[in-house]
């Protein structure tokens, strides 16, 4: 009979992979990117061939797996582990440039829509291993502030904006854009994410990121901020789901008539104050509405361990493609995780 000392033993002579090797091995399995390296691969030329576009395209997205925070960090991380060097694809001995990551950057800005295409296929794999999800999601935003100044003689961003917010009892403002992110309530996982300039208000983005999520929820979460009548009768009619919407007052009236309004008003305010199917501040509706700070904890993992709030780039193009690459390594760590049969709380 083999004892437990026997085992562990046995065990440690045996030949193992380093995490982080598994790790990027597992993303970089999980994820269908061959349409997108296709696309940036172009057509074949004569002469030096350059790198690699699978290789700079590894490489850079270590980027955001490892939360390295700029190109020339990425650099010193490719010079110091020659295991990152091979696993990217990338040579030891050649590894790319600043500028050569730089024109890599702009030219794969240039096919967001292929990028989003590849964010959308890992969503997608996910509903399949997921039975749950999608069914209660989550929409919010963050602020992201810009690789400029804001300074009236030194803005380098004509794309960013000011906007601002409360916070803490304070005003906040900042110079950039925003992140709207819909997310699956149930498992804090990504479903689709889009940037527009700071000052867009988050009443007006609402019904663009659901529309394009591509989901088919019962309930849709979202806080005082997206409240409206026409944001409840969307959630209705578009998806004939329940929205849980926490009520906003502003332009509430304390004196004077009520005004006269249409039917369709008259059924639009009635959904928004008396969702269908759920009494609204009632057990299950708080207890639906709770769930929505998934969707700020996943953009503090993001944050935190997806370089989300560590932008390098101006424009909105640069700075979309910079949200799909922080969005993208979530989801397809998730099917690494699933494929490998760890638990998603292992996710960062």
């Amino acid at each position: 009979m083999v004892s437990y000392y026997d085992k562990v033993r046995i065990a440690a002579r045996q030949p193992t992979i380093p995490p982080l090797v598994a790790k990027l091995q597992g993303i970089f399995d999980a994820l269908d990117d061959a349409e997108l390296i296709k696309a940036l691969r172009g057509r074949r030329r004569r002469g030096c061939q350059g790198y690699s576009v699978q290789a700079l395209w590894r490489s850079y997205l270590t980027s955001y797996i490892l939360n390295v925070g700029s190109v020339r960090e990425l650099i010193r991380h490719l010079e110091n582990n020659p295991t990152l060097c091979e696993l990217t694809g990338i040579s030891p001995w050649a590894i790319p440039s600043e500028s050569t990551y730089s024109r890599f950057v702009a030219k794969l800005s240039k096919r967001n829509d292929l990028v989003q295409e590849t964010l959308h296929k890992a969503v997608n794999a996910l509903k399949d291993h997921l039975e749950d999800f999608g069914k209660v999601v989550a929409i919010d935003s963050t602020d992201l502030k810009a690789y400029s100044s804001g300074s009236k003689n030194k803005i380098s961003d004509n794309d960013a904006r000011w906007s601002a917010k409360r916070k803490k009892g304070n005003m906040y403002w900042w110079f950039g854009y925003k992140v709207h992110m819909v997310s699956d309530a149930t498992h804090e996982l990504p479903i689709h994410v889009e940037v527009t300039p700071a000052n867009v208000s988050d009443y007006h983005a609402f019904t663009g990121p659901l529309s394009c999520a591509s989901i088919d929820p019962d309930y849709v979460l979202a806080d005082a901020g997206y409240d409206s009548k026409r944001n409840h009768g969307f959630v209705i009619d578009e998806f004939n789901a329940i929205p849980i919407i926490q009520l906003n007052k502003r332009g509430k009236r304390k004196t004077g008539r009520t005004p006269k309004r249409s039917k369709v008003e008259i059924r639009l305010l009635d959904m928004r104050q008396n969702p269908p199917g759920i009494e609204r501040d009632g057990e299950k509706w708080m207890a639906l509405y709770t769930k929505r700070t998934s969707v700020e904890r996943l953009f503090s993992r993001m944050k935190e361990c997806r370089r989300l709030t560590r932008l390098r780039h101006r424009g909105i193009e640069k700075v979309t493609l910079h949200a799909y690459l922080s969005t993208l390594t979530i989801a397809a760590s998730a099917l690494s995780a699933i494929y490998s049969e760890q638990p998603l709380r292992m996710v960062a």
